[in-house]
């Protein structure tokens, strides 16, 4: 999964000129929709 998300980051950075300050937590949250689901998904790892 973090290879995923640091592709994710990577394509928006390389979108936004490499000027965007999103982070992969963020990245995360937008797709699970759930700060609850994105603390269980840490706390499986």
């Amino acid at each position: 999964m973090d290879a995923w998300l640091n592709l994710m980051l990577e394509i928006r950075q390389d979108m936004c000129g490499h000027s965007s300050k999103i982070t992969k937590d963020e990245i995360l949250f937008n797709l699970m929709q759930s700060r609850d689901e994105m603390n269980k998904y840490y706390a499986s790892l």
